[in-house]
């Protein structure tokens, strides 16, 4: 059992985490991964570390070599949304040809720019694939994992700008999950307007002192003509000055200040604020737990910072409490093999259940005398006995007789996972229908040995 936070193992029941001293909830947030699933069969998804409105930072535990890892997730919040409690997958907000174009050009530029990285060594990409209708690039975790400010909601990103320069580089480049500099900036056109400003103000200066100390010991007429050309030349340089004011911001640390004081400092810069609250037993009620903005950070006036308020914690006993723990008495496959009927999942004792050929389709139900309370179940993949010799699943449907369901993706390990369904489910039947699956060494069948709700 991993720590949503840190991913670092702690014991089965723990509230708190001794390593990061945080209690271990999931992130229910519906348009990010569900804590606890599993991407490409390989990497334990955890709580979500920053987004900056294209994409999503997750931590994550890499199962093959046993290590934390961070995962980032293609999804540009204008274009795309999904609901985890129903599937991982992602999907786009419109069917017009100019919403698809847009998303298919980020996600190649997100990759290109991923590749890039990996070849002149500014990130540690470990891995890069495609899942979810989305991709993913995975890369070793440092302490230090930025994210810069969201777009505003609903509205879809300037890719051309985000991947290629400009004001989105910095945050879109996947150099920032490694936590290595980005590369050096080109001048911008702003840039080189404040420097022709400057030298039309200094010149203006230099005119004036001139035409000053030349007009000492000259009649008041011939002074009065000198005054003309200065005057236009001083409302020349204003004008344009004017013209080219900054709108840019220092970006403030409000982290553990009070919600009052922390919105209007930030009103104050000229910054919108939107707040989302969540229970921390750390934070006092109705003080700032995290920013999306880091302090220090440049954000342009009328820009807008999500502040994360805490709601204090208590510990609310509900009706979910005290459900008896759910049992299913029986089991019928829609094909077994000789010897290795469905029934076998029931009891841990390292007989499966086999299907005919590789599986795809085939599914169990599992029914129980009345309705049960289920939040997800512990899963025994393959044939535990004979692991790489048999085949195993990948994926799963799971349907119940409230009409629901939602899919997970199953390690490929012969250890028993856990598979959180990330709410609590009123059934009293389970069907578990196998979506993909994988073929052993010497059998193309599809095992499951072990099926327990909890």
């Amino acid at each position: 059992m991993f720590c949503y936070h840190c991913m670092r193992k702690i014991n089965e029941g723990s509230t708190y985490c001794p390593h990061c001293g945080r209690q271990s909830f999931p992130d229910r947030d519906p348009h990010y991964l569900a804590a606890g699933s599993t991407l490409n069969d390989r990497y334990l998804i955890g709580n979500p570390m920053g987004e900056d409105g294209f994409s999503i930072n997750y931590i994550a535990r890499d199962l093959n070599i046993d290590e934390r890892v961070a995962v980032k997730e293609f999804y540009p919040m204008g274009l795309v949304t999904r609901d985890s409690a129903i599937s991982g997958r992602v999907s786009l907000k419109s069917e017009q040809e100019d919403f698809r174009a847009s998303f298919e050009r980020g996600k190649d530029k997100f990759l290109q720019e991923a590749r890039l990285s990996r070849q002149n060594g500014t990130a540690d990409v470990r891995d890069i694939f495609s899942v979810n209708g989305t991709v993913y690039v995975v890369t070793s975790l440092t302490r230090d994992m930025r994210t810069a400010p969201a777009a505003p909601d609903g509205a879809p990103l300037p890719y051309e700008d985000g991947f290629e320069g400009g004001a989105g580089q910095n945050s879109n480049n996947v150099t920032d999950i490694a936590g290595k500099p980005p590369q050096k900036k080109k001048v911008s056109g702003g840039m080189i307007a404040l420097i022709v400003i400057a030298s039309i103000v200094v010149a203006g200066l230099i005119i004036t002192m001139i035409v000053l100390f030349s007009g000492k010991g000259k009649g008041k007429n011939d002074q009065a003509a000198t005054t003309v050309p200065t005057t236009v030349a001083s409302t020349t340089v204003e004008t344009k000055a004017t013209q080219a004011e900054d709108t840019s911001v220092t970006m403030i640390d409000v982290k553990g200040k009070k919600l009052s004081d922390a919105q209007a400092q930030l009103l104050a810069l000229g910054l919108k604020v939107e707040t989302s609250r969540e229970q921390n037993a750390d934070v006092a009620k109705d003080y700032i737990i995290r920013q999306s903005v880091e302090g220090g950070q440049k954000l342009q006036k009328g820009d807008t910072v999500m502040l994360y308020v805490s709601d204090g914690y208590e510990e609310v006993v509900t009706t979910q409490e005290t459900h008896a723990a759910p049992v299913f008495t029986s089991a019928q496959g829609s094909s077994a093999l000789s010897g290795y009927d469905a029934e076998n999942v029931l009891n841990n004792d390292a007989k499966c259940w086999a299907t005919e050929k590789d599986g795809k389709d085939a599914f169990i139900t599992l029914r129980a005398n009345s309705d049960q309370w289920v939040k997800g179940v512990y899963f025994g993949n393959g044939n535990i006995g004979d692991f790489q010799n048999w085949g195993r699943v990948t994926n799963v449907r799971f349907e119940f007789s409230d009409g629901t369901s939602l899919e997970k993706s199953i390690s490929d390990i012969s250890d028993l996972q856990t598979i959180d369904f990330g709410r609590e489910v009123k059934t009293n039947s389970m069907k578990i229908t196998i979506l993909d699956s994988k073929t052993g060494s010497e059998h193309e069948s599809a095992c499951i040995t072990y099926i327990k709700a909890y």
